[in-house]
Formats: structure tokens, C-alpha cells, sequence
């Protein structure tokens, strides 16, 4: 499917500036993901920027489709960019199209984002709702209106978001002030509610009709019952989130029951539609609060706080529906990995359907040999089966190299310190890691043998120290390019971590670090990827593309494993890396090369196949930009009997259509 993802990113693609100007916008870094996550799925993507010329870029990429087709989709991230129904700008414009879309109608979004009429629907539907005032001047008067530090009041923008402009009062002065400073500022009228003490709880909803209520989220207040968030607070030090949050029995079913009403009363929609637009499973990581993979702002990804009964709750969609997959990476760092292999195979049982537990997998240490738990990994997944339980490990197919500079690179999350002090922009990163006391408690924590080495370098036994210097941009640097870390410790007789972070802070933290990681383990790599219930991958699905070309896995499984190794024929290889990912996700015409089959192939010279050094491609959404690894050997690429690449090199053609679920047939 077509799928555009629109968001807002420039304000100047307006006629003329009229009204409240929108203040909020998603990062640029989570369209990206959004838009590599859908790629990932089987989507042709487009970002397109929510202003005035958002019917012509629409026209442009969406198809046109006849009766009892199906059209694409837009997957709606955009605030609007100014006025009073902003948020209601692209789904009426959509809704006029005739283009479907993700997300609450216009109805619902005017309602909500107008906190003074979604508070008087609340009251219209008995749901218990703070009392409230509607200011449209510091002059407005009411008599039943009490502001004292036993009374205060919380005041805000009526049609705001993110806390922009919430503030508490305890005086009738201090209310004035606040209200005229809105009225100002924001060009609208003000909500003021009597404040009420106490916790703060976040409830998402899933589906329409009934929806399934999600895990409950709290706002961590520690303790303090008259705290808030501004949004400044958000941007500069975010509260912690507890999920579940730590509530009775009763008094979830009771916030779930008000959670549910509340959503019937706005007429919200959530994104279930574009499931039934034809999804083929699910994916997430499910590692827990403590998950070494985390967001670019440090906080746990959001999958990672899935219940367990959100997680069986997907299951039973699929038992119900009789197809789907679930790819599944959920161990974390203080969980036992039996507890996890555990977990994935409930998955298995709930969903009668194939799970893909991510990752079988092994490490080569310097000397060669192979260090992981891939034979235990490997029993399990025998056992599962011989249960019944349909279970597949995706197993790491290619060694893991990682190239990164200071300026992006959050793989150290696993640790506190490290976390804390890659946070933040490339300038507050650098002042961090040029500050000696978290120098101090970054040596502190390598000199125990606590840091996060083997994360970066993919290789249990490999540390900081084998890094290597692989560009520097900072001439005075250049004496340390090709050095590893080791060998800078020696010549200049310093700690590892300060001879590390000098080099990176003295290049503006734009020192490129290279993962020296020797060939994989022969033995290891025949004995995973032979096994029954493996499959080659673990491209990481786009994931981490600044650091990693883990992508190149099907090019080193045929050269180095197959080719030089003979870890397996041909024959095997090929159906490994197509017939059975295509039949785990129920595609039935693809696959193998057969008659009446649909024409996608790949022609390659065997011999000639190889994989080509790491490049640099700015080819992404925003600005973005990639790592790749090209090769050499492959000589035509077919698609639908078109070809796309011919001796590597893309042709234009995009004669590719969409499956859907599972169902293997071009829609």
C-alpha cells in the first residue's frame, strides 16, 4: 500500500499568517522512524509536509482506484499549522480526497482539542470532570469563582497542548495576571479548573466500538500530590512513567470504565483501521523497564512497558483471525533468559501462529572462537516445537560492525553514566563528556568492569579498547586515524575512557569509531543456521541505520558462508533466505520459482559476489542519513517480471505491489 506519512514541519507553507499559530511537532527523528517502521511492513512511503501543498503531493503518490479497490492511506501526524481547528485542517481536507486515514475524524479533533467543549461533554455524558471557567479577558467575572491558597486554580490555554502556558494561582491578582498573559500570548480564550491534588494517569485505548484499554501509565510526581509539568519541564527534564501504574484492582477497573466513556463521548478513533487495511502480524521489542535499546530521549520504548496481557491480548486477535506472525525481541538485561525464551513461546500457544523470537546468536571472539548461549537458544526452540508450538529463532547471519560518532550514537544505554551523558544536543553532549566528574564515574564504572563495551562492539571479549580511530575532521587529530584505542592508551599513556572521549570532544564528538570484528565461527555458523527452526536475518528491520549495515546478511550468508564455507548448498540457502520467511507470513505465490508463480527473482553471479566497504547515503526523510553496504555480483533484480537493478544499479521501476495479510496476492 501507499501509505503517506504527513506531518508539519514548515510553517511558511501558508497564504498568510491568520490566527493562534500551531506550537507543536513531532521530531523529526520519530517521522523517520514512523515511516522506516511502515517500510519495513511492505509500505511505499512518502513524507510529506502538511501545509498548503499537501493536496498536490498527495495527488502526486496516491493511486486512483476504481470500485472494490483499495486505496492508500495517510498516516496522520500533523498538528495543523495555525487557527483555532488546526488539528481538524487534514483529516476534513482528507476526508474531501477521498483518501482514508489513521487516526480521530475532524469531529473528534475539534471537540478535543478545545478543552472548554470536550470538559462540556464530559459533564453531558455524567462523566466527573473539575469545575471550570471560560475566560475570554482578565476582566470576566464570576461569583462562584474562589481563588485562595485553600482554593487555587490551574489556568491554561483552552486550545493548547504539551502544558504550553499551564500555570497554578492562589490569588485573585495572580489568576488576572495569568489570564491576561494567555490572552496575549496565545490569542484565545483561557480554562481555568479548580486545581485538584493528587496523581497523575495517562490511559491509552486501542480499537474502536469497545476499545481494549492499555496498560495504565503514571506520571511519577514522587510524592508530591500539588506538582506539575510545563511544558518547558517536559522538554528540559521530563518526569519518570511507571506502567502498570500502582493502583487497586477496583480502582483500575473504575479509571478503565471513565477511560472508555470518555472516548465514546468525543467519538475518538484509534489506528485499528489500518490494521484491517491489511497487516500481516506483529512486531515489537518487549524487553522491559530496563532495556539497554532505548529512545533517542533516554526513556524506556514504549513496547518495552507492554503487559503481558497487552502482549496475549495481540495473540488472541491472531487465534481469532487463523493467520499472522509475531516477531518478537523481548530479553532484557536483568531477566533470565528462560523467563523470555518462556514468554515468546506463550505467544506460540495463545496465537496458533508462527513467532519469530529475536535473536539466535553468537559472537567471535579475537581469537576465533564462538561465545553466546546459541545452543541453548537452539534446544529451546526444538523443544517448543516438539510441543506443539510453532516457534522460529531469527538467527544473526552476518558479523556485527559498528561504525559511530559521538554526535548520534546512544548504544551505551545499558549504562546509567553513559546514558546520562549522551543525552541531549551535540554541544550539551560534548560539554558532558568533557566534564571530569562524569569522566570520573565513566572510569569508576570501566575500572569495575561494568561498562558497556560489548554493546557497541557486538563481540563479548572485544572492549573499548579495540575500537578504532577510523576519521577524525579536526587536522591536529589526523596522527590517530587507523589507531585503536589500545594503542592510543600506550602512546599517550592515558585511560582508556579519556583516550577515547579526548579525541571525540577535541573533533566536536565528529570522530568516527569503527567495531574491529573478525569473520564468523564456521562451526557456530553452520550449526544455527542449519537447525530447523532458524531463519537468516536480523537485518534489525531498518533499526540503528547510522551505526549498522546489518543488512547485508543475504550477500555474506551466499559469498562467505555458502561460497567459501559450504555451511550448506545452494539449495538450502535459497530456500532459507526466501521460501520460508515467505510461507512464515503466509504468503502462498511467493517465494520459489514455479509456474503460475509470480516473477520475482534474483539473478547473481556466484563468484563475483561480494560485499562492498561502508557508505554514506543522505538520502532519508528530514535530513536523515544512512550507513549502507552495496555489492557487487548481483546482476538482475526482477519484481513482477520487471526488472529494478541490473548490475547493481537501479533502473527507476517500481512494478512491486502490496500483499496483504498474508493473503499472497497483489492488492
Amino acid at each position: 500500500m501507499r501509505v503517506a506519512v504527513v506531518h508539519n514541519r514548515d510553517a511558511s507553507g501558508v497564504i498568510n499568517v491568520f490566527g493562534p499559530q500551531n506550537r507543536e511537532r513531532y521530531n523529526p527523528r520519530t517521522v523517520e522512524r514512523v515511516a522506516r517502521a511502515l517500510e519495513a511492513g511492505g509500505h511505499t512511503v512518502r513524507v510529506i509536509d502538511g501545509n498548503m501543498h499537501v493536496i498536490e503531493r498527495l495527488q502526486d503518490f496516491m493511486p486512483r482506484v476504481i470500485s472494490g479497490e483499495r486505496p492508500g492511506m495517510v498516516f496522520n501526524m500533523a498538528y495543523g499549522i495555525q487557527g483555532v481547528s488546526r488539528y481538524t485542517h487534514l483529516p476534513a481536507m482528507l476526508e474531501m480526497l477521498g483518501v482514508p486515514y489513521v487516526g480521530s475524524g475532524p469531529q473528534a479533533h475539534g471537540m478535543a482539542l478545545d478543552k472548554v467543549i470536550a470538559k462540556i461533554m464530559f459533564e453531558a455524558a455524567g462523566l466527573p470532570t473539575a469545575k471550570f471557567w471560560n475566560f475570554a479577558s482578565p476582566d470576566d467575572q464570576f461569583e462562584d469563582l474562589v481563588c485562595t491558597p485553600e482554593h487555587p486554580l490551574i489556568v491554561k490555554p483552552k486550545m493548547e497542548a504539551v502544558s504550553y502556558g499551564i500555570r497554578i494561582v492562589e490569588n485573585e491578582g495572580d489568576l488576572r495576571d495569568a489570564v491576561a498573559t494567555i490572552v496575549n500570548e496565545f490569542g484565545q480564550h483561557v480554562l481555568v479548573e479548580q486545581f485538584i491534588a493528587g496523581r497523575e494517569l495517562a490511559i491509552g485505548l486501542l480499537g474502536n466500538g469497545d476499545p481494549e484499554v492499555l496498560p495504565i501509565v503514571e506520571i511519577d510526581l514522587e510524592g508530591d500530590p500539588n506538582a506539575i509539568q510545563t511544558d518547558s519541564d517536559k522538554l528540559r527534564s521530563p518526569r519518570g512513567k511507571l506502567c502498570p501504574a500502582p493502583l487497586t484492582d477496583e480502582q483500575t477497573a473504575d479509571l478503565q470504565e471513565l477511560a472508555k466513556r470518555a472516548f465514546r463521548s468525543l467519538e475518538l478513533y484509534d489506528f485499528d483501521e489500518a490494521l484491517e487495511a491489511g497487516a500481516c502480524g506483529w512486531s515489537a521489542q518487549w524487553a522491559g523497564n530496563d532495556s539497554g535499546q532505548r529512545d533517542y530521549d533516554g526513556t524506556s520504548m514504549l513496547s518495552d512497558l507492554m503487559s503481558v496481557e497487552q502482549a496475549h491480548g495481540f495473540s488472541e486477535v491472531l487465534a481469532r483471525r487463523r493467520t499472522g506472525l509475531t516477531q518478537i525481541n523481548g530479553h532484557g538485561p536483568n531477566r533470565p533468559f528462560t523467563e523470555t525464551w518462556a514468554r515468546h513461546e506463550k505467544l506460540a500457544e495463545i496465537s496458533g501462529r508462527p513467532v519469530l523470537h529475536n535473536v539466535v546468536e553468537f559472537f567471535t571472539d579475537q581469537q576465533g572462537n564462538a561465545v553466546g548461549n546459541y545452543r541453548e537458544t537452539i534446544e529451546w526452540l526444538n523443544a517448543a516445537n516438539a510441543r506443539g508450538n510453532r516457534v522460529l529463532g531469527q538467527a544473526l547471519s552476518v558479523p556485527v560492525a559498528s561504525d559511530f560518532t559521538f554526535e548520534h550514537f546512544n548504544g551505551f544505554d545499558t549504562s546509567l553514566v553513559w546514558r546520562e551523558a549522551t543525552l541531549g544536543t551535540v554541544e550539551e553532549r560534548r560539554e558532558k563528556l568533557a566534564d571530569p566528574g562524569r569522566r570520573r564515574a565513566l572510569k569508576e564504572e570501566f575500572d569495575r568492569g561494568e561498562g558497556p563495551g560489548s554493546v557497541v562492539t557486538g563481540s563479548a571479549s572485544s572492549l573499548m579498547n579495540d575500537l578504532v580511530v577510523a576519521e577524525v575532521l579536526e587536522p591536529s587529530l589526523k596522527p590517530y586515524e587507523g589507531l585503536s584505542v589500545r594503542e592510543i592508551v600506550e602512546r599517550d599513556n592515558k585511560h582508556t575512557i579519556d583516550a577515547m572521549l579526548d579525541i571525540a570532544v577535541a573533533d566536536n564528538l565528529r570522530t568516527l569509531f569503527q567495531t574491529p570484528v573478525p569473520e564468523m565461527n564456521v562451526e557456530a555458523a553452520e550449526e544455527v543456521l542449519t537447525s530447523p527452526f532458524t531463519v537468516p536475518g536480523v537485518s534489525d528491520g531498518g533499526a540503528h541505520t547510522k551505526f549498522l549495515t546489518l543488512g547485508a546478511y543475504p550477500t555474506y550468508l551466499l559469498a562467505r558462508l555458502v561460497r567459501d564455507h559450504e555451511v550448506m548448498d545452494l539449495e538450502q540457502a535459497h530456500w532459507r533466505l526466501s521460501t520460508l520467511p515467505a510461507n512464515l507470513v503466509g504468503f502462498k505465490d511467493r517465494g520459489w520459482l514455479r509456474e503460475g508463480a509470480a516473477a520475482d527473482i534474483v539473478i547473481y553471479d556466484l563468484e563475483e559476489l561480494k560485499i562492498l566497504p561502508k557508505e554514506r547515503l543522505d538520502d532519508q526523510p528530514a535530513g536523515a542519513w544512512r550507513r549502507v553496504q552495496r555489492a557487487e555480483g548481483y546482476r538482475w533484480i526482477m519484481v513482477n517480471g520487471g526488472v529494478t537493478f541490473a548490475d547493481g544499479v537501479c533502473t527507476g521501476a517500481t512494478p512491486g505491489q502490496l500483499l496483504r495479510s498474508g493473503r499472497g496476492t497483489p492488492t
